[in-house]
C-alpha cells in the first residue's frame, strides 16, 4: 500500500513513492526456525541413519542365496560402512562435556609424557638439574626446560657424528657443542 497525491506539486514525491512501492513488492520473506547447528546436524545424521537402515533392511543378505550378484554384496557392504561412519559421528556429537573433557585430559597427559621422553618439560622440578631457554622475546623466554638425567648429556646439532641428547640449531651451535655430566 502506497499513499500518493494527485496534485502536480507533489509529482516528485509521488514518483519516488511509486518506485519504492515497486521495489518493496519484490521483497520475499521466508520464515526460518532458529535452530542450534549441532542439534540440526544430529537430526540430519539420525535421518540418514534411518534411511541407511531401511536400505539395508531391503537389501539381500550376503548369505541368503547364490543368485545375489557381487554388485549387490558390494552395495550392502558400502551401506553398512556408511552407516557405521554416521553412527560414529553421531556418538561423537552426543558426548557430554565431561566425556570430552576427560578425553582432552588423557591426550594432554600423553603429550606431556612424550615431551618428557624427549627431555623437554613444562614444569620445573628444582631438585633435578635442568636448562631453561632464554630469549629476547618474552613470550619465548623460559618456554623450554631441558632436564639433565644422571650420566652424560650431549648437546649439539642434528648432523653431529654421535646422536645428541639435546638438539639445538643456530649459527653459533657446533656439531658437538657441549657435554653435561651429572
Amino acid at each position: 500500500i502506497a499513499a500518493i497525491s494527485p496534485a502536480d506539486i507533489n509529482y516528485d514525491e509521488t514518483l519516488s513513492t511509486l518506485r519504492y512501492a515497486d521495489s518493496a513488492k519484490k521483497i520475499k520473506n521466508a520464515a526460518v526456525v532458529n535452530e542450534d547447528p549441532k542439534a540440526k546436524l544430529i537430526r540430519d545424521l539420525q535421518e540418514e541413519v534411518e534411511k541407511l537402515r531401511s536400505q539395508l533392511g531391503g537389501a539381500p543378505s550376503s548369505s541368503s542365496s547364490s543368485s545375489s550378484s557381487s554388485a549387490d554384496v558390494y552395495e550392502v557392504t558400502e551401506l553398512r560402512d556408511k552407516l557405521e561412519q554416521t553412527e560414529k559421528i553421531m556418538a561423537e556429537l552426543n558426548k557430554s562435556w565431561e566425556e570430552k573433557l576427560s578425553e582432552a585430559k588423557l591426550v594432554r597427559e600423553e603429550r606431556m609424557a612424550a615431551l618428557k621422553d624427549m627431555g623437554v618439560a613444562i614444569k620445573v622440578v628444582s631438585s633435578v638439574p635442568h636448562l631453561i631457554n632464554l630469549n629476547e622475546d618474552q613470550m619465548m623466554n623460559e618456554a623450554l626446560i631441558y632436564y639433565l638425567p644422571a650420566g652424560i648429556t650431549r648437546v649439539g646439532r642434528p648432523d653431529a657424528d654421535e646422536p645428541q641428547d639435546i638438539v639445538l640449531n643456530g649459527l653459533s651451535i657446533q656439531k658437538e657443542h657441549c657435554r653435561f655430566e651429572h
